[in-house]
């Protein structure tokens, strides 16, 4: 009797399960995914939460996504992360997210959740995806016992980098962990997507994209700018020169993480789900012992002239749009239920029972090589899943601690970087990047070159790129950006770099505005 149907493949499997069954196998989805929509359709009995197969990842999944849509076989929600849509601003050109911008303007926990973790998920001010709880702030992984015995200290006498570190002193820190005899090595750099290399960008203040001083298209490529040139050099050094990085020609950011993992290098980029969620489950090698106790994360470097800004990886949910008007609200409220809202609550209590009676736990931790402490759980949250009680703007009773169980190095660290000025995108002044994955496969292209042959020039290379990237991802002038728009970004982000990073500012981004960036 149901009138309103939400199709859901995320937690929620075809059939109540054999509760004792997945509980054993360790299988958390389908048992609290499961209770989790029956509180929801409790709570809301004019909605029928209706379980849905769905392969939401995987290759081609975006071109899944955009046929199931034209065929009206699309689930309620979907990732918004594929690339080969353009991510979500893609995918917002496309028309594949529906505008949610009145749901989420009456969202209770809509000022809670920090800008930039769902800023992709923004156009100017209208709003169509919100963050699910893997999004993350990006840091350095590293390894205490590594620095231990390079003799590598902070000034509080701990075997770390110091908070304020920057490109030069991770070089250098590399120098000193990289000890080729035990198959030892500073670091690892990926070349696919560029990912890698777009993140460190931040740090540089270096742009991937300029206006078309032409008029003629939007964008330019500006990864060819010597501003930006100076990170594949560092690149090219720490592979060739130095030798303190190891590589390969089509790596990405979970191979350099596999490095890590495998003990071949000390220092790695990491996002925080996956630098914390290992905590009390993952063993290194060939040592067999605790993530927590050999690992810990640190801030990105700060760049040459002292940039630091947070940076996250965005995952991002979007809501089908071929739906009526009800269907999007229900599907918005279970959304919401989910990633910031009573799920939390149930999942916590669930696997919190679990760590503190063994008897309940499911296989996979009673074979663990070593207990748990009676309160960590987990760190597989953000802060944007936190539940804030709008009238105390503090966390509801429900939801835990977010730092709880964290080693006191995690804690400030995350603190740190959460606390960071966070700089004006392109999305927010109506502008995009046309297509993401053209763009990065003409960037990765001078990557891999120049982490694979010790003879390739950096610039040339990188120019090479910016010419393919011109001709492809950026042969476009996009409809509805305007120099208006243009004059709004760059001086917002003047102001951003004059009041944060003034070194920054006077040594490179004025020069690069009176360049590159005026076009009005």
């Amino acid at each position: 009797e149901r009138k309103i149907i939400v199709k859901s493949s995320y937690y929620v499997h075809n059939q109540w399960p054999d509760v004792e069954k997945e509980v054993d196998k360790g299988n958390w989805g389908a048992f609290t995914g499961a209770i989790a929509a029956a509180m929801f359709e409790k709570a809301y009995p004019n909605v029928k939460i209706q379980p849905v197969q769905w392969k939401m990842w995987g290759p081609k999944a975006g071109e899944r996504l955009r046929a199931a849509l034209a065929a009206g076989t699309a689930p309620s929600f979907y990732a918004c992360v594929y690339s080969e849509l353009g991510g979500p601003q893609g995918m917002i050109n496309e028309g594949l997210m529906a505008d949610i911008t009145d749901l989420v303007n009456k969202w209770d926990q809509r000022d809670y959740i920090a800008r930039v973790v769902w800023q992709a998920g923004w156009r100017g001010d209208r709003c169509y995806g919100i963050p699910h709880r893997l999004s993350s702030y990006l840091f350095i992984a590293y390894r205490k016992d590594w620095f231990k015995e390079a003799g590598i200290f902070n000034s509080k006498g701990m075997p770390a980098p110091e908070k304020d570190w920057n490109w030069s002193d991770f070089q250098e820190i590399a120098k000193k962990l990289t000890n080729p005899k035990v198959k030892h090595w500073g670091t690892a750099l990926a070349a696919v997507p560029a990912d890698g290399f777009r993140y460190i960008s931040h740090s540089f203040g270096a742009p991937m994209m300029m206006p078309d001083k032409s008029g003629k298209y939007t964008w330019r490529a500006a990864f060819n700018l010597p501003v930006t040139a100076r990170i594949l050099e560092m690149y090219k050094n720490m592979v060739w020169k130095d030798k303190t990085a190891i590589t390969g020609g089509s790596w990405g950011f979970s191979d350099s993480r596999n490095a890590f993992r495998a003990s071949q290098v000390g220092m790695s980029i990491y996002n925080l789900n996956d630098a914390t969620g290992w905590l009390g489950l993952h063993r290194i090698e060939p040592k067999e012992k605790a993530w927590e106790e050999l690992v810990g994360i640190a801030p990105l470097p700060r760049g040459p002239e002292g940039v630091r800004v947070p940076v996250v990886v965005p995952f991002i949910f979007g809501i089908n749009p071929t739906q009526t008007p009800e269907e999007i609200e229900a599907t918005f409220n279970w959304m919401t239920y989910l990633f910031a809202g009573p799920y939390t609550a149930i999942e916590h209590l669930i696997l919190g029972y679990s760590y503190t009676h063994p008897e309940f736990a499911p296989g996979w931790i009673k074979d663990r090589p070593t207990g748990w402490s009676n309160n960590r759980i987990p760190y597989r949250i953000d802060l944007g899943a936190i539940v804030y009680d709008p009238k105390t703007h503090k966390p509801v009773h429900y939801t835990m601690d977010p730092y709880q169980g964290l080693p006191d190095d995690f804690r400030e660290t995350i603190q740190l970087v959460e606390s960071e000025p966070v700089k004006p995108v392109v999305n927010e002044y109506d502008m995009w990047e046309p297509n993401v994955i053209a763009f990065n496969t003409a960037l990765q292209a001078a990557i891999s070159k120049v982490l694979t042959d010790p003879n390739a020039d950096p610039k040339t290379e990188l120019d090479k790129a910016a010419n393919v990237a011109n001709k492809t991802a950026l042969n476009v002038k996009l409809k509805g950006v305007t120099t208006e728009n243009m004059k709004n970004y760059y001086t917002a982000l003047g102001d951003f770099y004059k009041k944060n990073f003034p070194k920054y500012y006077e040594e490179v981004y004025k020069e690069l505005f009176e360049k590159y960036y005026k076009v009005w």
